[in-house]
């Protein structure tokens, strides 16, 4: 069994544990605050180092959770594309297929808005839209990732999924 410890420190040694057999290192953590702990800790690493890595552990784990674990897989995808919606959308840009992730992360957004009334489901889109926008106005590339922000992102927020 793996030490919950490692919840609190992300290095290589553990990402390479989880890379081999990640459904062996993820049922091997028996304290779900430890993995969602865990969750986090992958997620801060991504936004403070940008570096696509944690990004890609992050997604070995989102293709075989589900449950609790897929709704903190949702819930670090959106923090992380609040802080830094450029690396988020550079790397589902560079993916081959749309990566886990990503269908978390507009599962967090549509569960966002679908909390709200009917009235203000609509502003809460716009909103997204203009904070994001704004932040990504300032990327030299931002003709790209606007298209992919409107195209991608925005239109695919479905808050009646939740419902």
């Amino acid at each position: 069994m793996i030490s919950d410890t490692i919840c609190l420190t992300v290095k290589d040694s553990i990402l390479e544990a989880l890379d081999q057999n990640p459904k062996k290192f993820i049922s091997s953590i028996r304290n779900d605050k430890c993995l969602l702990s865990f969750l986090e800790s992958l997620g801060n690493k991504a936004i403070i180092t940008r570096q696509r890595r944690y990004l890609y552990s992050l997604n070995t784990i989102c293709q075989i959770s589900d449950g609790y674990l897929g709704d903190g897989i949702g819930g670090v995808a959106s923090e992380i594309f609040e802080k830094d919606p450029f690396f988020m959308i550079e790397f589902f840009l560079a993916t081959r297929h749309r990566p886990c992730l990503y269908f978390h992360l507009i599962d967090e957004m549509s569960a966002t808005v679908a909390v709200s009334t009917e009235d203000q489901q609509l502003q809460r889109i716009v909103n997204y839209h203009e904070r994001i926008r704004a932040i990504l106005l300032g990327q030299t590339k931002k003709k790209k990732y606007l298209n992919f922000l409107n195209k991608e992102l925005i239109l695919k927020i479905n808050p009646a999924k939740f419902n």
